[in-house]
């Protein structure tokens, strides 16, 4: 296949993809197969990994609403009252059905983020900056590794260094003779 940009071909490619967006920040999408152009570095997804990444998108979108205070959201009567629209063209909007002004629902109910609605009223984007952008430099990588607890299927992350040092504590204990 040959890139549209620059003529060079793409290649197959199979492993980890780190990808960033503007208003979740940087992920990234493990064992995904993907499509590089050896000229210019685009990349094309097929099916299954695009399905990856819009599933993995909305999950930590949605993570990172539910971390938003509570008295940040307000109902929808609220919100097409700010908008100045019909509770039918609220709910009928393209627009705001694909996501483009941030909600949650709450006690079965769905709330609308306030900062969303009101940028949307003056952008027809409520889209936001939802994380801290961290710059690349100062970022530490950090091992990481699941860990079951209590045999249940909730995994506790552990650092690297936290291993090491419990090893160290049992392998200490073992030499003793505790147990």
């Amino acid at each position: 296949m040959k890139c549209y940009t620059c003529g060079n071909i793409y290649s197959e490619h199979e492993g980890t993809l780190e990808l960033h967006n503007k208003s979740i920040g940087s992920y990234n999408i493990y064992l995904a197969k993907y499509y590089k152009c050896s000229g210019c570095g685009a990349l094309l997804f097929p099916k299954e990994t695009a399905k990856k990444i819009e599933s993995k998108e909305e999950e930590i979108r949605n993570n990172l609403i539910r971390k938003l205070p509570i008295g940040e959201f307000i109902t929808a009567t609220e919100a097409f009252d700010i908008l100045e629209i019909s509770k039918q063209a609220f709910h009928k909007h393209r627009r705001i059905k694909n996501g483009f002004i941030y909600s949650a629902i709450l006690g079965g109910k769905r709330l609308y983020n306030k900062k969303s609605v009101q940028l949307f009223k003056e952008t027809k984007d409520g889209r936001f900056n939802l994380s801290e952008p961290v710059d690349k430099e100062v970022v530490k990588y950090i091992q990481t590794i699941l860990v079951p607890i209590r045999e249940s299927t909730i995994y506790e992350v552990l650092s690297f260094d936290s291993i090491i040092g419990s090893i160290k504590t049992k392998y200490a204990q073992v030499i003793a003779g505790v147990n």
